[in-house]
């Protein structure tokens, strides 16, 4: 997965450098020579795992082709507070217009890095994966998915498009658990796994004799999850969701879960510290 090089990102590109440097950045024009040169470097202020290094790279570039981008510590490193990332080169106001945005992208992404290495250090050798959600940043879902690849974790659907995942207000619309499975079994490609959410055993049960390949459990206890585990897991793939965080997330993978969906990796992540210094 490289979203750096997609004409997707190529919009999110344009419309971020377009957001912050507006018509111009009036105070580096006002400080700075056309013809000054600078060098400045990346620096870590926290402990964190890298993500989003040639993003950042692609931003100088598209503000200024001729500034040079090095990185020092490549995308799914661990690196301590202190630690240079990258070393910069290059027109000492594009440098300056390019900043914002590039640490924006990098501190973004190394966050959800960061905090999806913590999770899958908690599960340890459990058979069981942590992979993220579509609660993500609009623009910003390839982004926010290759950045939980670097923290180790796993990817779940990237769009709607992507597989078969039968939720609450389909199940209603259907009118049962049982008849939103069989329909999906009798219109679906026959490629496609059926994957459903339930939130009570019996409805485990009803998706599981109606032909699902995969449950989502939703908001269910360690407990819960154990016993349907016991009965499935050997049968479906078992995914939880819900209530699942940096306490909780070792009680489920050992409950017998295959996955852990987590959103809080990309909906409420805390940002990197990470800052551009001249030297």
């Amino acid at each position: 997965m490289k979203p750096w090089n997609t004409p997707h990102f190529d919009d999110l590109l344009k419309l971020a450098l377009w957001e912050d440097i507006g018509t111009g950045d009036i105070t580096t024009e006002i400080l700075t020579d056309e013809d000054q040169v600078s060098n400045a470097v990346m620096k870590a202020k926290s402990d964190f795992i890298v993500s989003g290094q040639l993003v950042a790279e692609r931003v100088f570039s598209a503000v200024d082709a001729s500034v040079k981008y090095s990185i020092l510590h490549k995308d799914g490193q661990f690196v301590e507070s202190g630690s240079v990332i990258s070393a910069i080169h290059g027109s000492t106001s594009s440098l300056l217009a390019a900043e914002r945005t590039a640490l924006n992208f990098l501190q973004r992404m190394s966050g959800i890095a960061t905090a999806t290495h913590h999770m899958v250090k908690l599960i340890g050798d459990l058979n069981c994966k942590v992979i993220d959600t579509r609660k993500t940043v609009p623009g910003h879902r390839l982004l926010d998915k290759y950045a939980v690849l670097c923290g180790g974790g796993a990817n779940h659907r990237t769009s709607l498009s992507d597989g078969v995942l039968i939720k609450e207000n389909h199940i209603n619309a259907a009118g049962s658990v049982t008849r939103a499975v069989r329909l999906a079994r009798e219109r679906a490609r026959h490629n496609l796994i059926i994957q459903i959410e339930v939130k009570t055993v019996q409805e485990a049960v009803d998706a599981v004799e109606a032909g699902a390949d995969a449950l989502l459990l939703d908001n269910m206890t360690p407990q819960t999850v154990k016993g349907i585990a016991h009965q499935f897991s050997d049968k479906v793939l078992l995914e939880c969701s819900g209530n699942l965080s940096a306490e909780t997330v070792a009680d489920y993978a050992e409950a017998g879960a295959h996955l852990l969906s987590v959103g809080a990796l990309t909906h409420s992540v805390i940002a990197a510290d990470i800052s551009m210094l001249f030297k």
